[in-house]
């Protein structure tokens, strides 16, 4: 009889025990899921910002590659976006609305490359709306995410604002 009580009590113990565990992960979880929530909140916020910049907008309609706005006295906003969002993001991109590609930041890939194609991209020029991609494999193989943000210009689409985020880099903001 003493040990089958006992054995009732390790095992409501034991139970005991997993219930708390699994309800401390929960916790975590959602704490996590909700910095990452923030994390593409405020890239969208940024890329929202850039997308509203006339200079940013003018450069997309007359079709200005990177090395075209290079200088001295060059305000260049997606370079400091991506200087902003250093840790955060791994490129910007801006994109007319064709999907070719005019800059990538840090400079790599060939402007005026079709980025149509491209995870979110193609949302965004079909639908015009901001969009967070799922999980897919960029050309390297890394595993990535795009968000990406429609540019108009006096309610015109005129391009897309693209940031490509390493699951890795998400990882290290965990």
């Amino acid at each position: 009889l003493v040990s089958v009580f006992s054995y009732e009590n390790v095992c409501d113990f034991q139970q005991s025990i997993i219930e708390n565990t699994q309800e401390h992960l929960l916790i975590i979880a959602q704490a996590e899921s909700q910095h990452v929530s923030m994390l593409f909140e405020d890239i969208v916020g940024e890329l929202k910002m850039l997308a509203h910049n006339p200079q940013v907008q003018q450069a997309i309609v007359e079709k200005r590659l990177a090395k075209d706005m290079i200088g001295d006295d060059s305000f260049m906003p997606g370079k400091i976006l991506y200087d902003h969002l250093e840790r955060k993001v791994d490129a910007t991109y801006r994109i007319d609305a064709q999907g070719i590609l005019q800059s990538r930041i840090p400079e790599q890939g060939l402007p005026g490359a079709d980025y149509s194609g491209k995870p979110g991209v193609q949302t965004v020029i079909q639908n015009h709306q901001p969009t967070i991609s799922g999980v897919f494999n960029t050309s390297s193989g890394t595993k990535a995410i795009s968000v990406c943000y429609p540019v108009f210009q006096q309610e015109q689409f005129v391009g897309v604002l693209r940031a490509l985020i390493h699951v890795d880099t998400i990882r290290q903001e965990l």
